[in-house]
């Protein structure tokens, strides 16, 4: 499975999962969602590299901001209820409209697709030069989550992807809020 996920980011297509038996579709869904946890453990060495560097500061990160300054039900319903709904119906409820483009067509859509996903998120660092050109870095997480975001939505469907985005937010956030919250860090 793992290896027909990474083959399907090479060669994105449109053809739905229809005749994806269900057990292949929780297949999908879960080992997308392992292999997303891994590659942001990746992802977040790298980025606190950066900012030992001094080139970003993760402690004024929006999300951070948000998590020690509003209340726990707030965060909550923000990250994990209405960022994956209105996110999903943005970024990846349009991919099935180019389902009649060429193949090699609908690969720069959904690429596409993603990097404006991960692009979006450049605002929780604040828009500086810096942040700019190190874009790709620091947003990989979410490019890479667009992608995945973007597989569930066409083999599996549009409420699975907001399923797996709410899912993604959850994991996430909750150690966040209790670290900061409950335990002052």
């Amino acid at each position: 499975m793992v290896q027909d996920i990474l083959d399907y980011f090479k060669n994105p297509d449109c053809l739905k999962g229809d005749n994806v038996f269900n057990t292949q579709k929780v297949k999908l869904f879960w080992t997308s969602f392992w292999m997303i946890m891994v590659g942001n453990i990746a992802f977040s060495i790298l980025i606190y590299g950066i900012e030992a560097l001094g080139l970003i500061d993760t402690d004024n990160h929006a999300v951070m901001d948000m998590v020690k300054n509003e209340p726990v039900y707030f965060i909550l319903m923000a990250a994990v209820v209405l960022a994956p709904l209105l996110e999903e119906l943005i970024f990846r409820a349009p991919i099935t409209l180019f389902r009649t483009v060429d193949r090699s067509d609908f690969r720069w859509i959904f690429y596409l697709f993603a990097l404006a996903f991960g692009a979006v998120h450049i605002s929780n660092y604040g828009v500086s030069l810096t942040t700019i050109l190190l874009l790709p870095i620091i947003t990989g997480p979410q490019i890479v989550t667009g992608l995945f975001l973007g597989l569930i939505r066409v083999k599996v469907g549009l409420l699975y992807s907001m399923l797996f985005h709410a899912l993604y937010n959850g994991v996430l956030m909750i150690p966040s809020i209790l670290f900061v919250k409950y335990f002052e860090m």
